[in-house]
């Protein structure tokens, strides 16, 4: 009998893998948990074949064949879950159906948790505009400062008395386009607590129904961890809920922004900074799909030793300054020459600044709402 390569056998059947390598396939799939392809395949003699082989390999080794290979799949457990976000391969090209340039796969125990915290995330209505809110605490509503205040100004001036305004409330489970409003799930508040203006916070507290129960309250705010991903949960554009699973944490570079301020001085000069605040160190960076009237949408944190959502950030507002600016409007091309960011308030840095600010009468909102913190493990 001879062997593989045995001569005195003649020409043998050339493997398909090695063919698309010859014919010059940039992208092969090497499936190792598929049975091998019953059907003929071309023939070759023994030293074309060996050849063939020789070449491929060296390609492989060179770099000049992008070489994916499906195996079978392993385990997630001990939390390799919170591990998933999106990873693109630049060089891969699409050769089969089912084959995508993106992996934004997620897990199942992601979802569940997302899925938890969405529960606590309500639309702001009223007559200055829309926003985001979320649930903390026994009877409060986190939100961005500016969507209360564009909601009680009387002519040009800030009205307190306009937050019992009955067209000025909190509509929860809003989960598709033109939904009929249910009453159950709507809520009017009571005061403002809270609020920051250099960080752009506001916390509400509702009016007590004793007929109903507000929804779940987001119980666990912490700092983000750059190696666990990263929900945004909210309204944008006044929108049914959902969330973007995709948000990238820009860490701040001068050199970035001197270079997209430059650049966006040659589209408007309404600014004279266009990235103004930008390098706030109580606030965070990040990209996302978010789109103007998200403020206040909840970024939540999945970790792999809790099956809680982990508040870490509220969305505030984008830059540059112009960028949602319905008067102007600028080509993809621009796009690429500017920095197009997000920036969002640390949820710790408000629990911070209720510990410093001196104020006697925020003690006891800041030790409910901030009542469980994530130690190190």
């Amino acid at each position: 009998m001879g062997g593989l390569f045995s001569k005195s056998r003649g020409p043998k059947r050339l493997d398909i893998t090695v063919r698309d390598f010859i014919h010059g396939d940039d992208n092969v799939i090497i499936d190792h948990t598929s049975p091998r392809d019953p059907i003929p395949q071309p023939y070759c003699s023994s030293d074309t074949k060996g050849s063939a082989i020789t070449i491929c390999t060296q390609n492989m080794i060179k770099g000049k064949r992008n070489r994916i290979e499906k195996v079978p799949p392993t385990s997630t457990h001990n939390g390799s879950s919170v591990d998933s976000k999106p990873r693109l391969n630049p060089t891969s090209k699409p050769t089969a159906n089912f084959l995508k340039s993106i992996d934004d796969k997620d897990f199942i125990r992601n979802r569940r948790i997302v899925s938890k915290a969405s529960r606590s995330v309500g639309m702001i209505r009223g007559p200055g505009g829309g926003g985001t809110g979320f649930r903390v605490g026994e009877n409060y509503v986190m939100t961005a400062r500016h969507v209360v205040i564009n909601n009680i100004k009387v002519f040009d001036k800030i009205d307190h008395s306009q937050i019992r305004n009955s067209s000025f409330f909190m509509e929860f489970e809003y989960l598709k386009a033109n939904q009929k409003q249910n009453p159950e799930h709507i809520f009017y508040f009571k005061k403002m607590v809270y609020d920051n203006e250099e960080q752009d916070t506001a916390i509400l507290e509702l009016q007590a129904d004793s007929n109903r129960s507000f929804p779940p309250p987001i119980n666990i705010l912490e700092s983000i961890d750059d190696d666990r991903p990263i929900y945004l949960i909210g309204h944008p554009n006044s929108q049914p809920l959902m969330d973007d699973p995709k948000i990238d944490i820009y860490h701040y570079c001068k050199n970035d922004v001197d270079r997209a301020n430059k650049k966006a001085g040659t589209i408007t000069k309404d600014y004279r900074d266009h990235y103004e605040g930008i390098d706030d160190q109580r606030k965070c960076l990040f990209h996302c799909a978010s789109q103007h009237g998200a403020s206040g949408a909840l970024g939540v944190m999945v970790t792999p030793h809790l099956d809680e959502p982990v508040g870490v950030l509220m969305l505030l507002r984008g830059f540059p300054n112009f960028y949602y600016s319905k008067h102007l409007s600028f080509s993809d091309e621009d796009k690429k020459d500017i920095l197009i960011v997000e920036q969002g308030v640390l949820l710790k840095s408000i629990e911070n600044d209720m510990i410093l600010s001196g104020r006697s009468h925020l003690k006891n909102e800041k030790n409910e709402i901030f009542s469980n913190v994530i130690r190190p493990f």
